[in-house]
């Protein structure tokens, strides 16, 4: 089996999962290797419920798929291998380096790695706050359609890339008829409505959002660099600072993205 993560940057370290519950049962993994090409695994290992697995990883080639392959041993004596592709992507924090410095009024260049991950935090603090993506890429989740529709969190929607399930049968099916709704829904196409997957299973949206670097709000910047600045001081976000960010994180509530 073969599965495809949400993409990352080279600058990025992240963390992804590998659920094997659904072939686990009530087994449960004894034992796992990673071997990765294409990518420099930080760490991986057994989660708490000894049915997932957590690998770090940071680097990568913009423009290439990294490969990882985890091979596990069950405590029945099962082995079981994925193939996971990474897809590495090359677009740049939605404000640099200078701007940052700037920001946190700190010129010297001895402390420029250390902002550069408080940029990529505070991007990522922005995004969870908002919903808006500030940096384009992948995403892979699961969802069941309520009321007909597939509603996603992260905006703006920009592809649909892949929708499959498991069929009443239990094989493996893709449903090419979605298309977007208002930036931010997945529904089926007109005149349709989705198929039964299998029961108790969701289907699994591979889907793109987010910004490019031109379309950035100004206020999702601005939100980026406050953000920043506690990050790089290694201190808690000021009563005033909070206030503030948490304003500039609603512009999605404010307006249709």
């Amino acid at each position: 089996m073969a599965l495809r993560w949400e993409a990352k940057r080279p600058t990025e370290v992240r963390d992804y999962q590998i659920d094997w519950s659904e072939f686990l049962g009530d087994d449960t993994i004894a034992s796992q290797t990673t071997v990765a090409s294409g990518i420099d695994i930080l760490s991986d290992g057994i989660d708490d419920d000894n049915q997932h697995i957590t690998i770090w990883v940071e680097g990568g080639v913009a423009g290439t798929i990294a490969t990882l392959t985890n091979t596990i041993v069950t405590a029945n004596g099962n082995i079981e291998t994925d193939t996971i592709y990474l897809p590495i992507v090359a677009q740049e924090e939605p404000v640099s380096l200078a701007e940052a410095k700037i920001q946190c009024r700190y010129f010297a260049d001895d402390r420029d790695a250390d902002l550069a991950m408080c940029i990529a935090d505070a991007r990522a603090m922005v995004e969870e706050r908002s919903g808006c993506i500030l940096v384009q890429r992948q995403f892979v989740k699961q969802y069941s359609p309520v009321r007909g529709r597939i509603s996603l969190f992260e905006a703006p929607l920009v592809s649909i890339d892949e929708v499959s399930y498991l069929d009443g049968s239990g094989a493996s099916a893709a449903y090419v008829g979605a298309r977007i709704d208002n930036n931010s829904f997945i529904v089926p196409a007109l005149g349709e409505v989705w198929p039964t997957p299998y029961y108790g299973e969701q289907f699994t949206v591979t889907y793109t959002a987010g910004y490019s670097e031109i379309e950035i709000p100004n206020v999702l910047r601005r939100a980026v660099l406050l953000a920043i600045v506690p990050l790089f001081e290694r201190r808690p976000m000021s009563e005033e600072e909070k206030c503030s960010f948490d304003s500039l994180c609603d512009y999605r509530r404010l307006v249709t993205v």
